[in-house]
């Protein structure tokens, strides 16, 4: 007899649900959800927060194109397009002039007008293509200039030997071979003076 109230009071323990399946009914009924999203709304705020931050550079951002018809205008942007056989240099179109006029029988690499570089004249065997455009016979002594030439120099202001001629004229003082007329070199005459003196092929 006393057995019937307690399997009674067993059943009813048994009967009342978890706090886990309490959790996962109100997870059924919807009312759960807000807590389950809570992950994706703080995501969902920090990518607006990113996209925010790029909107707000990309209008703090100027375009210029002050003096400049083509080219980038500071932003991403374009300032404008050149024609056919035009390059932008410096903010404006060019056309570039011919590999003659750029080169004018020079060798190595020179910049046209456009401020391309441009491969010119490779010097022959035994020559040097000089900073000026020069191509200039290499020599340690006289005997390996052409009779035609002066001898072989000094050391120039880079520190090479070349076969040369005579000096320049009119006169001209230099720093380095750069400062010399195509066809010359810049050698130390002493006196701490340097003077343009041809140089032969």
């Amino acid at each position: 007899m006393d057995q019937h109230p307690f399997t009674a009071l067993t059943r009813s323990v048994r009967g009342v649900p978890s706090r886990r399946d309490v959790l996962h009914g109100l997870a059924a009924a919807g009312l759960g959800i807000s807590l389950l999203r809570v992950p994706d709304a703080v995501t969902a705020k920090k990518k607006r927060k990113k996209k925010s931050k790029k909107t707000d550079t990309q209008q703090r951002c100027t375009p210029n194109c002050v003096e400049r018809t083509c080219g980038n205008d500071g932003c991403g942007g374009s300032c404008g397009g050149c024609g056919a056989n035009q390059v932008c240099h410096g903010g404006t179109c060019c056309v570039p002039e011919s590999r003659g006029d750029t080169c004018a029988g020079r060798c190595g690499t020179r910049t046209n007008n456009c401020g391309q570089p441009v491969a010119c004249a490779t010097c022959a065997a035994g020559q040097q293509c000089l900073s000026n455009g020069s191509c200039a016979i290499v020599c340690t002594d006289n005997a390996d200039c052409p009779s035609t030439c002066g001898g072989c120099s000094n050391p120039d202001v880079e520190g090479a030997h070349h076969c040369i001629g005579d000096f320049v004229r009119p006169e001209v003082f230099c720093t380095s071979t750069t400062d010399c007329p195509p066809g010359s070199h810049c050698q130390n005459i002493g006196a701490a003076s340097s003077v343009c003196i041809s140089v032969c092929h």
